[in-house]
């Protein structure tokens, strides 16, 4: 019976291990939204950029 315990523990920390990818997941999103609004800063720098250009 000691031997099998670990391999519960070993079971749990694999679901442990997969709610973190889930958490990992939620900020990924996270990162997109803040991609987002670079992205949108990069554009107004490049339009500034393409006015100065002109």
């Amino acid at each position: 019976k000691k031997g099998r315990k670990p391999a519960i523990n070993d079971e749990q920390d694999d679901d442990d291990d997969d709610d973190a990818q889930d958490d990992d997941d939620q900020k990924d999103e996270g990162n997109d939204d803040d991609d987002q609004e670079e992205g949108s800063l990069m554009v107004r720098k490049f339009r500034i950029n393409s006015l100065i250009v002109e």
